[in-house]
């Protein structure tokens, strides 16, 4: 699909356009904050359906610990070099 548009003629509609372009340092903070509450959700959730520790322990840690390497690596991207 094309937009007829005349500030976008000639692009293709595509949903990885969003994926493609630069987060901001506020929306990249919001996105791993937003992840985090969410695997502390499920932790909770699993503790409310009395499931046993080590079916949840484990791979909320590998969900924490992927959460802030993906904080790291996009931070370490977005900034230019040579910024303190």
């Amino acid at each position: 699909m094309f937009f007829k548009s005349r500030a976008l003629r000639g692009t293709l509609a595509s949903p990885l356009h969003y994926w493609t372009e630069p987060m901001s340092r506020a929306k990249i903070f919001i996105a791993y904050i937003v992840i985090d509450l969410l695997i502390v959700g499920g932790v909770v959730w699993c503790v409310f359906q009395h499931m046993p520790v080590s079916k949840y322990f484990f791979p909320a840690i590998l969900l924490f610990m992927a959460n802030g390497a993906w904080l790291v690596v996009i931070t370490v991207r977005k900034t230019p070099p040579g910024s303190s």
